[in-house]
């Protein structure tokens, strides 16, 4: 890589040619989120007559770097991990509220289909 160029006159250009290095830091942040409902129905006389579990799960997850050194040093992609903004993680309302989601239309659905027997 060229590392400096002096020009004595314009036809006259010397390179210095050399390796540059740079650190690259990346970090990963992963968040899984698990929710489970447990159906029992049972007759007026407190008979078991049918139980299911519903199941429901989010993930979520970001990646960026940082460096040290050289920055000529980076490839592209490293170039647009550093450039990357670091995201947020989602509130805690909001995984609730897509997990409910999930249960919700799960648990709808079998329980339609259980009494539709």
């Amino acid at each position: 890589m060229v590392i400096r160029e002096i020009v004595y006159r314009p036809d006259s250009i010397v390179k210095e040619y050399g390796r540059v290095y740079a650190d690259i830091t990346t970090t990963r942040r992963t968040m899984n989120s698990d929710a489970i409902l447990q159906v029992n129905v049972r007759n007026a006389t407190g008979g078991w007559l049918w139980s299911d579990n519903f199941t429901a799960n989010h993930s979520w997850s970001t990646e960026f770097a940082s460096y040290t050194g050289d920055a000529r040093a980076l490839s592209e992609s490293d170039k647009q991990l550093v450039n990357r903004r670091q995201e947020q993680p989602p509130r805690e309302e909001e995984i609730i509220r897509c997990l409910m989601d999930e249960i919700n239309n799960t648990a709808l659905y079998r329980i339609r289909n259980y009494f539709n027997r």
